[in-house]
């Protein structure tokens, strides 16, 4: 290509023709190198921004997942320990034992021991074992007796308590000592349809 004819204008137009030639070329750059990547720096930008908050999201999961096993632990704690208060049925009769030494030793006598029928609690997590009892001696003796039934590793209920003269001007005590056991092996659960809704957990002491 012959351009001597650029050599015979004037040089300010020379110097606008460059000028135009430059911009022309910076253009192409632009148009062709630069947007493109301007935009493909975007799009990277975008799926990072939500890459971003898709890990957040995780993030937040994992730690709730965390929270959910920490919990879980702790209620497996629990149950242990609402396992290791609630005896099988056949152990039961050695925990009564107890009640029954409980009282002898805060010097009580028994006038009556009648255990009850198991009955199923509503909740159908365990059953309860009432025993009716009948005891003589005074007012402190059944208050150590009470305290010595508080501090049994296993729970037992004390209700229904009746004091009164008898005709020899000592003291009776009536009163309820029940017992909790898991349920019989051969146990089984009402239909839930037709189960009333709630249930109770496991009692908590009672003097």
């Amino acid at each position: 290509m012959n351009l001597n004819w650029l050599k015979n204008l004037p040089a300010l137009q020379r110097n606008l023709i460059g000028g135009a030639v430059v911009a022309i070329l910076l253009g192409l750059v632009v148009y062709f190198a630069y947007l493109p990547r301007a935009r493909e720096v975007d799009s990277l930008k975008a799926d990072l921004a939500q890459i971003n908050s898709e890990v957040s999201i995780y993030q937040a999961k994992v730690k709730k997942l965390d929270d959910l096993l920490a919990e879980n632990d702790r209620l497996q704690s629990q149950l242990i320990e609402q396992r290791r208060q609630l005896p099988e049925e056949h152990e039961v009769a050695d925990l009564l034992k107890q009640v029954s030494d409980a009282g002898a030793s805060a010097g009580l006598v028994f006038r009556l021991w009648r255990p009850g029928a198991p009955k199923i609690n509503p909740s159908q997590l365990y059953q309860e074992l009432p025993v009716e009892v009948e005891v003589s001696g005074g007012y402190h003796q059944v208050g150590v007796f009470f305290e010595k039934v508080a501090h049994l590793d296993r729970i037992v209920n004390i209700t229904d308590v009746q004091m009164a003269p008898d005709n020899t001007g000592g003291l009776v005590t009536r009163l309820t000592a029940t017992a909790f056991a898991a349920l019989p092996p051969d146990y089984v659960p009402p239909d839930p349809k037709a189960a009333k809704p709630g249930g109770r957990p496991l009692p908590k002491r009672k003097l």
